[in-house]
């Protein structure tokens, strides 16, 4: 965390990067929902932290930052939520996908229905 304590740019990247999976259409509502809050919570740090440093440099200097105990770890769990959210929830969308492409009509025949392995009738089943 210590690489965002007095730079606010650092900040404003993580949450223009966490905003900027909004705007991917791999993702469904849900997702999209975590991903907003997890990106405003980094721009609201970000604020904050401007606000901070330039409070800094006009009253001297700060050598305890004590709201930093309280925003530490809400900064550590938005963005290991929002990195699982990033990654696995965009994974299961690729993989629905590709399930929905290989049974278009007329397309090539995936490795798992070649395998066996989908739940449906049976060709000999009347």
């Amino acid at each position: 965390m210590q690489l965002f304590v007095w730079h606010p740019f650092a900040a404003l990247a993580m949450a223009a990067a966490f905003a900027g999976l909004l705007f991917l259409d791999s993702y469904a509502r849900r997702p999209k929902v975590v991903l907003g809050v997890v990106a405003l919570v980094w721009l609201a740090y970000a604020g904050w932290e401007a606000y901070v440093t330039q409070w800094r440099s006009s009253s001297g200097d700060m050598a305890i930052r004590v709201e930093m105990l309280l925003l530490g770890p809400v900064l550590l769990v938005a963005l290991i939520v929002g990195l699982a959210t990033a990654v696995f929830r965009y994974k299961r969308a690729v993989s629905k996908t590709r399930k929905l492409v290989a049974a278009v009509p007329g397309r090539r025949v995936s490795r798992e229905s070649r395998t066996g392995s989908s739940s449906g009738p049976s060709c000999g089943a009347a």
